[in-house]
């Protein structure tokens, strides 16, 4: 499942973060009723380092976090989260 929350105005970045985050709680239902589902957060947002914390501490059930910057290893990042 790959969720997209990019925002450009800085406006709307509260507002898209609220978005992305109130969708995960619809995630962390669909990961209960299928426990083999692989959940990942990318992009701007779980680039930033308070919103990585609160994914960590509170969505437990994200599988993978990546940030902007790890988009070049992005097939690496899968793999490893799958066995592959």
């Amino acid at each position: 499942m790959r969720i997209s929350s990019f925002s450009i105005p800085a406006r709307s970045e509260k507002t898209a973060e609220q978005r992305a985050l109130g969708f995960l709680g619809n995630m962390k239902y669909q990961k209960s009723k299928n426990p083999e589902l692989v959940i990942a957060v990318g992009g701007c947002m779980a680039h930033n380092p308070e919103i990585r914390e609160f994914l960590v501490k509170k969505a437990p059930f994200v599988n993978i976090i990546f940030g902007t910057l790890q988009f070049p290893q992005i097939a690496r990042i899968f793999e490893r989260k799958s066995g592959a």
